[in-house]
């Protein structure tokens, strides 16, 4: 995610995608000659999940030949292969090599998390603070993303893991260490005033502390009363400061979530309208992949302002539909259904419950991010979890070996 954009690229997804793809050769090549293709291809046929998502994968090739634009076809396909393959690559790894992967993943998690926060705050301290321009929600502060809600919702994301990690762990530095990560990534939060990342933060919150005090309060309480108060404090320390600024927008923001003629809310149920319109037309192999940004204008054109195109439907459930079939949104759900199956079922017998949990919880930070934006086109988003249906695998491995 810290690759931006470079040599004219229209969008920094352009070059992340490219170094995506780099990678996934040489560690294709590597993983060939290290183990062998038998070897690999007998790690693969066992997994329902690498034969659902491969099943996702056929079904987009096949809607390619139903397509208008094929060039786009390819170029939406070609992201979608590439990722198809990071998944196949992380999973042979994590099976492969000795590295603790959970812990690896845990540990950079923390790690994108200080980077992402300081890409956001720096700005903000030498734009507002340092410079004194009023406070204002601004895509300056997109950090290393394309956007304010796309940074917001990948801090999100990986609430998790953070709170994981303060109740985990009881070194004193340490845990002053992650409380401060902690103010500091629900400041963000609060500050750029994403309400879909800020109801994702609240749910990843409230879930982990009601579990953590319900299995052991006497244990849990400090923690989570610490945890609040840490919370409370950023959000207290974003009020003040916007008040402040005459520029009380998050309170705004939040009302009007249930306003429809709220700008942003508006356009979405009107692009979500439009996409039944079209599912109920095509619904066996949709419009073609990579084809409903062309489509949506059919839909949209009467309401269409400053020639602006709605490319996505802003729900990738609803656009995976749209573009190819219904079978293929069966499939690409059960690409969430299957490590939650998983996870719930290692919840239920207590075996890994506090791993378990936070991965529940960064694949329903991204179920909620799918539900409202179009995450499934962003490598910052997507490829975090990919990692996470890895760990989410790897848990029910590792238990069925031991």
């Amino acid at each position: 995610f810290l690759i931006g954009n470079f040599q004219g690229s229209y969008d920094r997804i352009a070059p992340q995608f490219l170094v995506l793809s780099t990678l996934n050769i040489f560690a294709s090549f590597y993983l060939g000659f290290k183990y062998g293709i038998n070897k690999l291809f007998s790690d693969l046929r066992g997994s329902s999940l690498v034969i659902t998502y491969s099943l996702y994968i056929f079904i987009c090739i096949i809607s390619f030949t139903v397509t208008f634009n094929k060039s786009e076809a390819l170029i939406v396909l070609s992201q979608y292969l590439t990722f198809y393959i990071s998944f196949l690559v992380i999973y042979l790894i994590s099976l492969n090599t000795k590295i603790n992967y959970l812990k690896l993943f845990i540990s950079l998690s923390i790690i994108s998390i200080i980077i992402e926060s300081y890409g956001v705050l720096s700005t903000a301290i030498d734009y507002f603070l340092i410079n004194g321009n009023e406070f204002a929600r601004s895509n300056i502060l997109r950090g290393y993303s394309g956007n304010i809600n796309i940074v917001s919702y990948s801090i999100a994301i990986k609430t998790p893991v953070l709170l994981y990690a303060l109740f985990k762990i009881n070194n004193k530095l340490v845990l002053a260490f992650l409380f401060t990560l902690l103010g500091f990534s629900s400041l963000i939060i609060f500050m750029l005033m994403s309400r879909g990342a800020f109801i994702a933060f609240m749910f990843v919150l409230i879930v982990m502390l009601l579990f953590k005090l319900y299995i052991s309060f006497k244990n849990n309480y400090l923690k989570a009363l610490l945890i609040s108060i840490t919370v409370i404090l950023s959000f207290g320390f974003t009020e003040t400061y916007i008040n402040q600024s005459e520029n009380n927008v998050l309170a705004e923001r939040l009302g009007s979530l249930n306003d429809t003629q709220d700008p942003s809310i508006n356009s979405r149920l009107r692009y979500f309208n439009d996409a039944f319109l079209s599912i109920k037309k095509n619904p066996l192999i949709g419009v073609g992949i990579g084809n409903w940004k062309f489509y949506s204008i059919l839909y949209d054109y009467e309401d269409m302002e400053d020639y602006i195109v709605p490319v996505y439907v802003h729900n990738d459930f609803l656009h995976t539909a749209t573009e190819i079939g219904i079978i293929g949104l069966i499939a690409f759900i059960f690409i969430f259904v299957i490590p939650l199956l998983n996870l719930t079922e290692l919840l239920k017998k207590g075996t890994y419950s506090n791993e378990s949990l936070f991965l529940i919880l960064i694949i329903g930070v991204y179920i909620i991010d799918s539900m409202l934006n179009f995450p499934v086109s962003r490598p910052i988003s997507y490829v975090y979890l990919i990692f996470a249906i890895v760990a989410a695998i790897k848990n029910k491995l590792d238990l069925n070996d031991a």
